[in-house]
């Protein structure tokens, strides 16, 4: 009676402890790159990073990378509009680029793939975003 009570205890743990593991090791790591350049061209920040999240986006990169590097930043309104005490005006702020290009939709929408790169650069805003 005692073996068989082992035996299932035994089972229970090898079903019931792969499930306790964190939910994001579930999904494939994937490597890029954050940095925030400042109005003068200065970099704030440039850092490579993993993400290991099951649609990993722009906002999710930037909150990391920010978080390991003691960076101070603002969300709100679903936009980054602070970081490191440097906020958006009415005519000049931080504009999002991924992979290089500006970026047609917020951070929280921005999906990252396999080497990514997203920057924020504090620009103005008439100058960069001609339409």
């Amino acid at each position: 009676m005692k073996r068989i009570l082992v035996i299932l205890l035994t089972l229970a743990l090898i079903v019931v402890l792969p499930g306790c593991s964190k939910e994001s090791s579930k999904y494939e790591p994937i490597d890029g790159s954050v940095k925030l350049t400042d109005a003068n061209g200065k970099v704030i920040l440039d850092t490579d990073l993993t993400l290991q999240l099951k649609s990993p986006t722009a906002k999710d990169a930037v909150i990391k990378a920010c978080k390991e590097n003691g960076i101070s930043y603002t969300f709100k309104n679903g936009m980054f509009d602070n970081f490191n005490g440097i906020a958006s005006t009415k005519d000049a702020g931080w504009i999002l680029y991924v992979d290089d290009k500006v970026s047609e939709v917020g951070a929280s929408d921005a999906k990252l793939d396999y080497w990514f790169r997203v920057e924020f650069k504090y620009q103005n805003y008439s100058e960069t975003l001609k339409y």
